[in-house]
């Protein structure tokens, strides 16, 4: 290769010397001879690369012999496209090199062509760069290519084109790291690049190829319905495009409308296996092989996927024949090192796993390892990662976590602590990828749905190191940590950084300004993505808006880096010294933090007290999310009911009382020895969703209604909750200055009869509300003063206006959960008779604030509930005042009702005006309601069991001292006249 590199290059030197006497791209003689070459490449280039490059060369040499500059550059990309086709990756290198020395020793003699060489010598780069997977390289490269290329004065279809292409990469690079939602803005550019440049059958089939890309992406972000909606677009196009796939179209046109045609009957195909529908996959797989030929290169993708299918079947050794088929090709394309290579690698471990062949898959998932990185022991030592040495890191990651999840297996079929130690290694590292990987990405949304994604191999980290003993116990509690509210947590370390770094408040105001703009951008991707009708203009148009909101704020972070030096606040390394933290500051003697992993086979709790940390495993043999609505179902359906009738209150009263206690066994019971009289809980997955002081310590009584007298976990336990430990340590250092009590109360309409009054005496529904001002005006009442907004003075833009100065807000109005889209959750504030959406704060409203609350009390209906997304929880209203820097939330599970609500809040409040901590105020509010009612069925937990307290517990007033200073006093006082009286007594008998 080096001495053909150098013939070049004489040859080179020696048109350089004749060039003066002829201008450059000048016609030469002998055309036929070079016409003849090139028949021959047209004849060989699909099954013979050998002797392709052969005549390639030949005509390279004839023209460059000939200073024929334009016809020898033609025959030079020609022959990096037939490389690249071929995937002979070196040879590709050597002619970048040769084009690239070339194109600077001609530079000035090749005209109007040189701007047009340049681009595709960086077109061609940046395609080899994918090629060996060095995305970052490819990034920069295409990226390059397109701002050089949107420079010039006017566009060539062939620049429209480039872009295009350059377009399409980004997107496809983005979507293998799984960061979609970087990626849908790149493959709607495509399109409308490709959409400008042709109106043909061959414009169909690229067409059809992205609105796949996009469909992937949305499947990659767990949203079937977008990703079946673009598959069925996609398939619109290709109809077109299939029509007229003519046998006389020109060759190199049909080869790229066949290629778009595959890749998308495949990429459907794959989209139903995902879904265990075969029948369904093989109906697309039989339209892709329509387009195949014998020998045909696009047969390895297909093979694949059929492999899928048969598997999916059962069809074991068929699927070992379509797999074995696929990885021959790909080898004999691609090579032996390639992503698409280790897929099928680990498709055939995958495989034997399934047959319980164990050992044999663990073979071939260390050959996918060794293919996409070529330093996997890094990985095993839970080093730094070094993104060079990994091509495809979801990929990667996948497969160390199927690795991980066989080894595991085969240390339950054969109890070879070795097995596990292996597991234990390998899903660790998968971890590590993990972190690493979720910190590059730019979306929210899509961080959440890696972590989503991984779950089971965090799953599988907890079972090997609980089953490896206590020493991995504190490793265990950081796997937790790093599963649960990752981006809670991130946004609150950014806040605490900021602060730190003494940036002007102009600068930090910017700063929420371009974060706020980039949440509400997504929130309205996802509201519109939500809807049975997308709009597609829409969202491309808010796929746009979002990628420059985005830019804006990288630039201002690159700018607080750069001069105020600060760090990735998301790259801090707080897991390793979250335990110390816990057991040296933050936990008191009576308290400790118990945090629940739940995984799809395993539930595991983790206890941790000033002394030790335990840990516990509870087999998942019973349907927990089922029992949790039960239990749920049996405190409020009969309260919410239009027809409480007294066989429904029968049936919830046994409803309630089974499963509390059930629940109380399986989740508290197994830990009960660890437990200190205050706990703080970290729950996860469905548990988020349960009042833990409702559950049942014994049997209830045998149904009565006198439900003060019931065993609730409340008589023994003080209980208070946060998202993770990671985010409690995070909420405890915020430092903030604010003062005061800003208290909201709206008017709403009456709207219902006398007859609906019950139900309208719940928070619930948009309607009058008869206390929450009363409530209001005592919570200013007992803490001497504060800023009360009631009636149409209560206003969203008051609240908007009003709420950063403040130390503690209350809002007491109604609450209104939008299941489907969480960002469309709300709390109502006045908006007159007309009651427009404008006037209610939605979660989204809540992202660009920057609150400074010591606690925000949302005195509303099920402000702590919304969808659950596993790794992150559930995305509430009281999430969303977390988002906006509240240091500890009051919430509620439930529609309250208004009067018990104004009542425990009342005494909530009386508690911590007397120096009492938060979960201290909340315990002794609720224990005292339950105590003071005369009818025991006011005790039921329907009234009291709503509300938890979410943070920092730190008390928000110091205890008043004068009575125990008198107290003293007085002690002091007695003990001196005792002392007196007994001395004067031995003084008289001497």
């Amino acid at each position: 290769m080096k001495i053909r590199f150098l013939q070049h290059f004489a040859l080179l030197a020696s048109c350089l010397l004749l060039l003066p006497g002829k201008a450059p791209g000048e016609a030469f003689a002998d055309t036929a001879r070079v016409k003849a070459l090139y028949d021959s490449v047209h004849a060989h280039y699909k099954n013979d690369y050998p002797g392709t490059i052969f005549f390639l060369d030949s005509i390279q040499r004839y023209t460059l012999s000939r200073c024929a500059v334009n016809e020898y550059f033609l025959a030079l990309k020609w022959a990096m496209q037939c490389a690249q086709d071929h995937h002979q990756l070196d040879q590709l290198h050597h002619y970048l090199d040769v084009g690239q020395e070339a194109l600077a020793g001609l530079e000035h003699d090749l005209g109007p062509a040189k701007q047009g060489l340049e681009a595709d010598l960086k077109a061609f780069w940046a395609s080899y760069y994918f090629k060996i997977a060095s995305y970052q390289k490819a990034i920069r490269a295409h990226e390059e290519l397109i701002e050089a290329l949107k420079r010039k004065d006017s566009l060539t279809v062939r620049d429209r084109e480039l872009i295009a292409r350059s377009c399409q990469y980004l997107g496809t690079i983005q979507k293998l790291r799984g960061d979609y939602q970087d990626a849908i803005p790149y493959f709607w550019a495509s399109l409308d690049y490709v959409k400008e440049m042709w109106a043909s059958y061959e414009a169909m089939g690229r067409i059809a190829f992205t609105y796949q890309q996009i469909g992937k992406c949305y499947e990659g972000m767990g949203n079937d319905r977008q990703a079946l909606w673009y598959n069925n677009l996609a398939q619109e196009s290709l109809k077109k495009a299939g029509h007229n796939y003519q046998e006389g179209a020109d060759p190199g046109a049909r080869l790229r409308l066949k290629k778009n045609l595959i890749t998308t009957y495949n990429s459907i195909a794959a989209f139903y296996l995902a879904r265990e529908d075969g029948a369904k996959a093989l109906q697309y797989l039989e339209k892709s092989l329509s387009y195949h030929v014998k020998d045909d290169t696009y047969l390895k993708s297909t093979a694949h996927l059929l492999g899928e299918v048969h598997a999916l079947a059962g069809r074991y050794d068929t699927a070992l024949y379509y797999y074995q088929l696929a990885l021959k090709e790909k080898t004999e394309d691609y090579g032996p090192r390639n992503y698409s290579t280790a897929l099928t690698y680990m498709a055939i471990g995958q495989l034997y796993a399934r047959q319980d062949g164990y050992e044999k898959a663990v073979c071939y998932y260390d050959t996918a390892i060794g293919i996409l990185s070529t330093r996997p022991e890094l990985l095993e030592a839970l080093e730094e990662v070094d993104w060079n040495t990994i091509f495809a890191e979801r990929a990667l990651i996948n497969v160390l976590g199927a690795k991980a999840s066989a080894l595991s297996e085969s240390f339950q079929a054969r109890q070879d602590s070795a097995y596990l130690r292996e597991a234990w290694a390998s899903s660790r590292a998968a971890i590590k990828l993990v972190e690493q990987l979720r910190i590059d990405y730019n979306s929210e949304e899509d961080k959440q749905f890696l972590l989503k994604d991984c779950y089971p191999i965090f799953e599988t980290a907890m079972y090997a190191g609980y089953r490896l003993g206590p020493d991995r116990y504190p490793a265990l509690f950081e796997i937790a940590e790093k599963s649960k509210a990752l981006l809670l947590v991130d946004w609150h370390r950014n806040l605490n950084a900021l602060q730190r770094a003494n940036i002007p408040d102009s600068l930090l105001q910017l700063e929420r300004l371009y974060k706020g703009d980039v949440s509400i951008i997504e929130g309205l991707i996802a509201e519109e993505n939500s809807k049975a009708e997308s709009n597609l203009e829409e969202i491309r148009n808010l796929y746009q808006k979002l990628a420059s909101a985005r830019k804006k704020y990288d630039g201002l972070m690159a700018l607080f880096e750069e001069e105020y030096h600060l760090g990735g606040p998301a790259r801090e390394k707080g897991y390793s010294g979250l335990l110390p933290f816990l057991q040296k500051k933050l936990l008191k003697k009576e308290q400790c933090l118990v945090e629940y992993f739940l995984g799809d086979e395993h539930l595991f709790v983790l206890t941790v007290d000033r002394e030790a940390i335990h840990a516990s495993h509870i087999p998942l043999d019973f349907p927990i999310a089922d029992w949790a609505r039960q239990f749920r179902s049996g405190i409020y359906d009969y309260h919410l009911s239009p027809a409480p009738t007294a066989e429904l209150f029968r049936h919830t009263q046994n409803q309630y009382a089974t499963y509390g206690w059930k629940l109380y066994q399986a989740l508290v019971s197994p830990i009960k020895g660890h437990l200190r009289r205050e706990v703080i809980i970290i729950p996860d997955g469905v548990l988020g969703y349960l009042p833990f002081e409702a559950l049942l310590t014994e049997p209830a009584p045998n149904p009565s209604g006198d439900f003060a007298a019931y065993p609730y976990l409340l008589k023994q336990h003080q209980v208070s909750y946060c998202y993770s430990a990671s985010l409690l340590k995070a909420m405890k250092e915020k430092q903030y200055r604010s003062s005061g009590l800003l208290a909201f109360a709206p008017a709403f309409p009456r709207t219902r009869t006398a007859a609906a009054l019950p139900i309208a005496m719940l928070r619930s529904e948009i309607d009058t509300l008869y206390y929450n001002i009363e409530e209001v005006k005592t919570i200013r009442s007992i803490l001497k003063g504060g800023n009360i907004q009631t009636g149409p003075q209560a206003s969203k833009q008051a609240f908007l206006d009003l709420a950063p100065r403040y130390k503690v807000i209350h809002i007491a109005s109604h609450g209104i959960l939008n299941d489907s889209v969480s960002s469309q959750s709300y709390i109502a504030f006045y908006g007159g008779e007309d009651r427009m959406a404008e006037h209610n704060l939605l979660v989204r409203d809540l992202y660009p604030l920057r609150l400074e609350a010591e606690l925000v009390t949302l005195s509303a209906c099920e402000t702590g509930l919304g969808a659950l997304r596993r790794g992150e929880g559930i995305i509430s209203l009281a999430r969303g005042f977390a988002y906006a820097g509240a240091k500890s939330i009051l919430t509620t599970f439930w529609a309250v009702n208004d009067q018990s609500t104004t009542e425990v809040m009342g005494r909530f409040y009386r508690h911590l005006k007397k120096g009492e901590s938060k979960d201290a105020a909340l315990h002794r509010a609720k224990a005292e309601y339950i105590s003071s009612q005369a009818d025991p069925f006011e005790a039921h937990p329907f009234y009291w069991a709503s509300y938890i307290v979410i943070g920092d517990m730190v008390p928000l007033y110091g205890r008043s001292w004068g009575w125990w200073i008198a107290l003293g006093l007085l002690s002091g006082s007695l003990l001196y006249w005792f002392a007196r009286r007994r001395r004067l007594g031995l003084e008289q008998k001497r």
